[in-house]
């Protein structure tokens, strides 16, 4: 997995609830219990932020009557902005705020947010693995360990380390080699397995930050359907 391309348009939370700066601090404790959220931006009147409300600053400043005195200040990144770069904002700040350069806010980031992001996107990595492993395990099972080992040798690249490093993809042709599917009695599963890769691709190197509900539920019975072989 390599997180490199992701933004923070991937883990943040769009279009969050916003506090006027005029709004009373009793408002603004009643929506954060109410809601359960620990850090508000708060906006000005084009809808961008001016700052952050959040339970550190209403601790920092227990006088204040007004969300404008009991908010701390803003640190705000475009949706673009790499993750990797913006940890340590997220780790040492109440919330970093997303909006471009222009315009109103678009998303906030927590470090609850970003605990809770990763756990989304590692649901798919999971079911993947498992999807490769029972490929593999399925593939001892069925072919002779000389047969399978000269085939290695004979993938893309020469690769020799054994089948607990082939990917998603070699794992396929390697299938469709020894005519796994057809032994299998469902020629179909090729098609499966190549939408699966497709899916992989995309979440491994984040050209997009979720697979769709349809993708998911794909892999699910793809992964139902290799447990039962």
């Amino acid at each position: 997995m390599t997180p490199d391309h992701l933004t923070l348009a991937a883990v943040m939370v769009p279009d969050p609830v916003v506090m006027d700066p005029s709004a009373t601090v009793a408002e603004a404790r009643g929506l954060l219990g109410e809601r359960d959220f620990d850090a508000l931006p708060v906006v000005d009147g084009r809808g961008r932020a001016i700052a952050v409300l959040s339970w550190r600053s209403l601790a920092e400043r227990p006088d204040a009557l007004s969300v404008a005195d009991a908010s701390g200040p803003v640190v705000w990144r475009p949706p673009s902005a790499p993750l990797l770069d913006s940890l340590a904002d997220i780790e040492r700040e109440p919330a970093v705020v997303v909006q471009a350069a222009t315009g109103p806010v678009v998303g906030i980031v927590t470090a609850a947010d970003l605990a809770r992001a990763f756990g989304r996107l590692a649901g798919p990595f999971l079911v993947l693995g498992e999807i490769e492993r029972r490929m593999r395990a399925i593939l001892r099972s069925r072919v002779h360990p000389g047969f399978l080992e000269a085939a290695l040798e004979k993938l893309p690249g020469g690769d020799r380390e054994g089948l607990e490093a082939t990917s998603l993809g070699d794992a396929i042709a390697l299938w469709r080699r020894f005519e796994i599917a057809e032994e299998l009695g469902d020629p179909e599963l090729y098609d499966r397995l190549e939408a699966a890769r497709k899916t992989r691709n995309a979440v491994m190197h984040f050209h997009r930050p979720d697979p769709s509900a349809e993708e998911l539920r794909a892999l699910d019975t793809l992964a139902k359907n290799l447990r039962e072989r």
